[in-house]
């Protein structure tokens, strides 16, 4: 025999969405975040059962003092009034001593009814801002349930509330919405990392459904090494290396996430035969109502001309972050350095090792009594080195490449 617990007691009066008492209106139970209808009883044995709708009396009371009971399971409650219109919901109430179904539910009815806007905006009649804040957590009682995240939120006549959804989209079956229980603001659930995206190439970066806040970070690109000349007798030609990109890093609450960002990735800073290498792209990302979070690229190592005397090739200096809660400089590559000599096995010559950053290691180089193009950078937003050349060289060469810039978004709950 199946156990049955209160759900009303006598007396309890109800009103529609309206405000106003629901005088002669209908009481409908269905099953909770359904269109299910629950049978509901007289009796705690459930011998007689109510009819549904149940007709409320020009008090908006269950009439006759009578009680409703129902079997195991929380419900949903859409009272209109008697044309079937001006409907309010109360989602997710636990029966009286139902202890199969948890008391404390990660999720409150609002009670409000929500009006449908778009497939991601509603309405809610008043003020009801302070409880729909932006980044907490909804409940969508559609065609189906769905969940999302408030993007924003905002009082004129009524309370417009923009979600960004888990996965679906709201429609005009949208009846009931339910808050998370605890408040994005000042909550007691400490925040984690949840996933973390990696951009290489230029693209859209979409936020995950459901994080709160995100760090993003910003590897401008490398540069490349300085490439070397044509050597005569006793003569050396020791290229600059290539800088490291610039970093910049921000943390962001969901909000100006958006729906999607624009990623761009610099480019590496190619390298040149007996020229100055280039300079590497800068990376963004872009933001909602934030400046755009950037890293400018690492510049290019320089040649230097055939000399005979001590001399060096100027370094690329590192790139700058922008517009992140920190900024740094890229390293800068190294000079070149080398000397001459009448005595041509005696010429040496080292071209400048590219600077590193925190995800590349620079192109290495070493002072050598043998020629050598330019070593490319590895890993990501790192200078080439500079190339170089000993006496009697009859072709330039080439300095190293520096490597592409790095965006990587790391996602909190």
């Amino acid at each position: 025999m199946a156990t049955h617990f209160r759900m009303l007691d006598p007396g309890r009066q109800f009103l529609d969405s309206n405000g106003a008492v629901a005088a002669g209106g209908l009481l409908t139970v269905y099953d909770t975040d359904t269109t299910i209808v629950r049978t509901t009883y007289i009796d705690n044995a459930g011998a007689v059962a109510h009819e549904s709708p149940i007709e409320l009396n020009s008090a908006g009371q269950i009439p006759n003092d009578v009680m409703v009971w129902a079997t195991t399971g929380d419900v949903k409650l859409v009272v209109t009034d008697s044309a079937g219109a001006n409907a309010k919901t109360y989602n997710d109430i636990t029966l009286v001593n139902d202890v199969t179904v948890s008391a404390a539910s990660e999720w409150v009815a609002s009670g409000l009814t929500p009006t449908y806007s778009s497939a991601t905006v509603f309405t809610l009649a008043g003020d009801q801002t302070a409880i729909f804040h932006v980044n907490r957590r909804l409940k969508l009682t559609d065609a189906t349930v769905l969940y999302g995240t408030i993007l924003t939120s905002a009082f004129t006549t009524v309370t417009t509330v923009t979600v960004t959804m888990d996965s679906g989209s709201l429609s005009a079956s949208l009846t009931a919405v339910s808050y998370g229980l605890l408040s994005a603001t000042n909550t007691s659930s400490p925040t984690r990392p949840a996933s973390i995206q990696t951009f290489t190439i230029s693209g859209t970066y979409t936020p995950t459904p459901g994080i709160r806040s995100a760090k993003i970070e910003v590897w401008g690109a490398g540069g490349a090494g300085g490439g070397a000349a044509i050597t005569g007798v006793g003569e050396h030609s020791s290229c600059g290396g290539g800088a490291a990109g610039g970093y910049a890093m921000k943390m962001v609450d969901r909000a100006n996430l958006g729906v999607s960002q624009t990623i761009t990735i610099g480019a590496a800073g190619e390298a040149a035969t007996g020229a100055n290498g280039g300079t590497g792209g800068p990376s963004s990302c872009t933001l909602t109502g934030l400046s755009t979070i950037a890293a400018t690229g690492g510049s290019g190592g320089l040649t230097i001309g055939a000399t005979a005397i001590l001399n060096s090739g100027n370094h690329g200096n590192g790139g700058v972050g922008s517009n992140g809660d920190v900024n740094a400089q890229g390293s800068a590559g190294l000079w070149g350095l080398g000397w001459g000599t009448t005595d041509a096995n005696a010429v040496k010559s080292g071209g400048g090792t590219g600077g590193s950053s925190t995800v590349g290691a620079g192109g290495r180089s070493s002072l050598s009594t043998t020629s050598a193009a330019g070593a490319n950078g590895t890993g990501k937003a790192s200078g080439g080195s500079g190339a170089r050349q000993v006496a009697s060289e009859a072709a330039t060469s080439l300095g190293g490449e520096g490597t592409a810039g790095l965006i990587v978004i790391t996602e909190y709950v």
